[in-house]
């Protein structure tokens, strides 16, 4: 059953799973599609055999027109061939729906911190994270963009990826407010209370997700809900469980 990535070898997640997967459709490649008769080439090539593909937007280089333009044909494409397996298919937000998920997330019963969509905010002891995406978290009540400004958890950050219905859990060990910030942070395989998983498989499910990275913070009351991803990063987990996490995702891409 031929399988597909899309994106860019210069992502280390797309490169960590190259060796599962059997083509690569890099993101910058000419692509047409004629819409009559449904077919697809790409750089000249007629493309038929599609069974599954995994998509990843490259963020690793300058965005660009190119890149953005057949992320979304592709991605299209996909979704109006049924009988062509990836997952997420059914996600209808191409933007990011954070706050939207939190709404969703508190619904089931996972537990939120106190959060509001604001410049400002009265109370003390918050982060300040963006709506969009992009930019890192930092401490602070007070922005000049209406951003999401929440109570500030000292805790275990904890990551819950969820690839149908398998988990992994890890913990990323740092002592920055965002772990992207640690050149020194460490990641490690850990577990997370099954009725948090089971909780988060119902929200992602609610949201017609199937492949997933939850953040979660964990101090000595609760469990936290953060966010969830719907186009992770996984390279540096991936190495800690030896590639079992890639494996996972390329086969239960038959799954789906």
């Amino acid at each position: 059953m031929p399988s597909y990535l899309f994106g860019q070898m210069i992502d280390p997640s797309i490169k960590q799973l190259t060796p599962y997967f059997d083509y690569l459709i890099d993101q910058e490649s000419e692509i047409y599609w004629n819409i009559d008769e449904n077919l697809l080439y790409i750089n000249g090539e007629f493309v038929n055999n599609i069974e599954n593909i995994f998509f990843r937007y490259n963020v690793f280089s300058e965005n660009n027109y190119i890149k953005y333009n057949n992320f979304t044909i592709l991605k299209q494409y996909v979704m109006c061939n049924d009988k062509i397996k990836t997952y997420n298919k059914q996600y209808s937000y191409e933007k990011p729906y954070k706050l939207y998920n939190i709404m969703m997330a508190k619904k089931i019963g996972l537990d939120v911190p106190h959060t509001e969509i604001t410049k400002q905010s009265n109370n003390d002891s918050t982060i300040i994270k963006p709506v969009l995406g992009g930019q890192h978290t930092k401490d602070g009540n007070e922005t000049t963009v209406t951003s999401i400004i929440q109570q500030k958890i000292v805790g275990k950050n904890k990551r819950l990826y969820i690839v149908n219905d398998k988990h992994f859990c890890f913990e990323i060990v740092t002592d920055k407010l965002d772990y992207r910030d640690d050149v020194e942070s460490k990641v490690i395989e850990t577990e997370i209370d099954p009725v948090v998983v089971e909780k988060t498989k119902r929200l992602v499910h609610l949201l017609n997700l199937n492949f997933t990275a939850s953040d979660f913070m964990e101090d000595d009351n609760k469990i936290w809900y953060l966010e969830t991803n719907t186009g992770p990063m996984f390279n540096a987990f991936d190495d800690v469980v030896k590639g079992e996490l890639s494996k996972t995702i390329r086969r239960e891409l038959e799954n789906i």
